[in-house]
């Protein structure tokens, strides 16, 4: 039996465009999906963060006019 080099060497050069193209999809997937994350994270801390200040003017106010 014979072995065809090039279709063998067209075979091996289309499996590996192939692998780079869903390496490339999944990096950018993953990037996106990271970068999503952080954006939810930081502004759940934001929010914490007004929520604080919120408590701290309500208490500060609570004090002033000697409720609570």
């Amino acid at each position: 039996m014979e072995i065809d080099f090039a279709f063998f060497a067209q075979r091996v050069a289309l499996l590996s465009m192939a692998s780079g193209f869903l390496g490339a999809a999944l990096f950018f997937v993953t990037l996106n999906a990271i970068s999503l994350i952080g954006s939810g994270f930081t502004g759940y801390l934001a929010k914490r963060s007004r929520m604080k200040q919120a408590r701290e003017r309500a208490s500060a106010f609570a004090v002033v006019t000697h409720r609570g």
